[in-house]
């Protein structure tokens, strides 16, 4: 219905507020939409695998490409080797083979894929106390916390309206403790240097948690308890995270950093070992980003004090002013556009693979069936009966 034309003052400034929402409706709603395309976008790509090379991007000279440094990061790196190291641990006891390289075969033994499950185990228990801590947070805070800049972003930052959503997120977060805690153990075990094969560098307070983290994991089922040793183990292996989500640059260099080089890992296409497309990798750094928000929360504002931990942790009611330890002095060094951070370089690199993906638009999928007698155009698809029958 349209509305009637303003007469005079008061409802020509009325009637502007009202567009001017109008305006903010429409943006928000084309953010969410353009989020729930990117979601569709990924369950559609592990299935897809027909015309995988329509989906990467095989120049390196691309605007793209030369934005994220992903060639250069791993110029002269086993693709197909970092690629395994960041899947999750077999469900059976067994050696975990990576490939081989530089003439040696790259395994993982049994027990540490053991330890790994056992890792995954622990860190679901500390995930599921940052969601505990996020269902307790005022809206305003969640708003605070879901803003990229200075300005105050009206809609708060919470948990994904699908199960399955909430699910692949937590996945990525696993792969990446999967990817640093092996390819560490392996190193160990070959004599290289994690650098070198990987490209990866940790700093000397995240080997220290790692060791930490490491020795107090046990594959004694009957262990596997919520004992007070189970709780010890996830406050610090939630300390560890902050260790890589908290990592500051001082010369900018931010791919040295382990959750960016890891972002890095997620942009490898694991069957073509190809670099994704802007339109094809930018689901991934917003799942990066929620699990990035979710931990740097239950940092900065713990619902409950972390008290098993060599030095505690205060649980929020101890602060004075909420607030101010949110926007004051968590926000700007961890969770802004712009700071040297994790989260900083993970907004920009979704800023910049937006507007190219806007840009670019999205690319047909064109597959044939084994046959020959189906073309698939974007999941839509013509016999070729129907086709003679079109002309």
């Amino acid at each position: 219905m349209r509305r009637a034309k303003p007469t005079d003052q008061s409802e020509i400034k009325a009637a502007q507020c009202w567009d001017h929402h109008d305006m903010d409706d429409a943006a928000t709603t084309a953010l969410l939409q353009m989020e729930a395309e990117e979601e569709a976008r990924l369950l559609r790509e592990e299935h897809e695998f027909m015309s995988l090379s329509n989906e990467l991007e095989h120049d390196e000279n691309t605007d793209w490409l030369r934005g994220c440094g992903w060639p250069r990061w791993f110029a002269h790196k086993p693709l197909h080797l970092i690629i395994a190291t960041s899947r999750a641990p077999p469900s059976r006891n067994q050696t975990f083979h990576l490939g081989t390289w530089n003439g040696m075969n790259w395994t993982s033994c049994k027990a540490t894929e053991a330890k790994l499950r056992r890792l995954l185990e622990i860190v679901s228990l500390a995930m599921d106390r940052c969601e505990e801590t996020l269902a307790q947070t005022p809206r305003a805070m969640r708003c605070w916390l879901r803003s990229w800049g200075s300005h105050f972003y009206a809609y708060p930052f919470e948990l994904p309206q699908r199960a399955a959503t909430r699910a692949r997120y937590r996945s990525y977060l696993n792969r990446f403790l999967c990817y640093v805690f092996r390819s560490w153990q392996v190193c160990q075990a070959l004599s290289q240097s994690l650098e070198e094969v990987y490209g990866l560098r940790l700093s000397q307070a995240q080997a220290q948690g790692m060791e930490s983290v490491w020795s107090g994991l046990t594959t004694d089922r009957s262990e596997w308890t919520e004992s007070s040793s189970s709780s010890r183990i996830s406050e610090i292996l939630f300390q560890l995270l902050v260790t890589f989500w908290t990592d500051l640059s001082t010369d900018g260099m931010l791919e040295r950093k382990a959750i960016v080089h890891f972002s890095g890992v997620l942009g490898i296409h694991p069957y073509e070992l190809a670099y994704r497309t802007a339109y094809d990798y930018t689901p991934y750094l917003s799942a990066l980003l929620w699990v990035g928000r979710l931990i740097i929360l239950e940092y900065a504002l713990p619902l409950r004090a972390y008290t098993t931990l060599d030095v505690p942790w205060p649980a929020r009611a101890a602060y004075v002013d909420q607030g101010k330890r949110l926007c004051v002095d968590i926000r700007p060094m961890y969770l802004q556009r712009g700071s040297f951070s994790p989260m900083g370089y993970l907004i920009e690199r979704l800023q910049h693979g937006r507007a190219i993906a806007k840009r670019e638009g999205p690319r047909t999928n064109m597959t044939w069936s084994a046959d020959g007698q189906t073309l698939d155009i974007a999941g839509s698809r013509i016999t070729m009966q129907e086709f003679r029958q079109t002309v």
